[in-house]
């Protein structure tokens, strides 16, 4: 199931899976499912109710149920499940099983993270904030997982030589630093002594706390 990618995301039931070798030797029609076990790794939900053990659906509810992934892990889950018909005895088939397998979870680098831009007065020295590479950002720091951000990476320094720094260490190309370093305050810019406007940049990258590596 390719679209069971991490918990939280499901798949809807089709009647083709639990009636693809329905066979009736009066012809008469499919009307009811009885789940045979509890599911282990997800939950399966039909109108909003969690079917568990021995519960039963109609066949005409089968589109509204879903099958919800709940865990991180590598697994399968088999389904194990009965169909009876519209006869009077209604009574159930054999067991049948639809098996589902996902792959593990593998926690995902940030998905997105943006510019920004601040503006200094001459002679002064800047202190980054945590907000100025996250939420001041356009577009804003986003993770798939909502993990917070773990490291910053320089990818460029400013082309006129103003100094980026770390608890006063110089940086370079490649540099990391803390994202509970630039909590503290310790990460900071000095420009260059200039009397005229003018603006830089630098590149950076972001890695988040779940996956430690980085945005590319």
């Amino acid at each position: 199931m390719n679209n069971l990618i991490k918990p939280g995301d499901y798949i809807t039931f089709t009647k083709d899976i639990f009636l693809n070798n329905y066979y009736d030797k009066e012809v008469d029609l499919p009307k009811e499912i009885l789940f045979v076990n509890d599911t282990i790794y997800g939950t399966i939900l039909s109108n909003n109710k969690i079917i568990k053990a021995n519960d039963i659906i109609k066949v005409s509810d089968i589109e509204n149920t879903i099958y919800i992934r709940n865990s991180y892990l590598n697994y399968t889950e088999n389904i194990n499940f009965k169909v009876n018909d519209n006869n009077p005895n209604t009574k159930f088939s054999n067991m049948a099983t639809f098996t589902i397998t996902v792959n593990e979870y593998i926690n995902q680098p940030p998905d997105q993270i943006g510019n920004n831009s601040v503006t200094l007065n001459n002679g002064q020295t800047y202190v980054f904030t945590v907000e100025d590479f996250t939420t001041n950002t356009t577009p804003p720091y986003e993770d798939p997982e909502g993990d917070g951000p773990y490291k910053l990476k320089i990818l460029t320094l400013p082309a006129d030589g103003s100094k980026l720094s770390n608890n006063g260490t110089i940086l370079g190309v490649n540099s990391e630093i803390l994202f509970t370093d630039i909590a503290n305050g310790l990460f900071t810019l000095e420009p260059t002594a200039n009397l005229n406007t003018h603006s830089f940049n630098f590149n950076f990258t972001i890695s988040d706390l779940g996956s430690e590596q980085y945005y590319s």
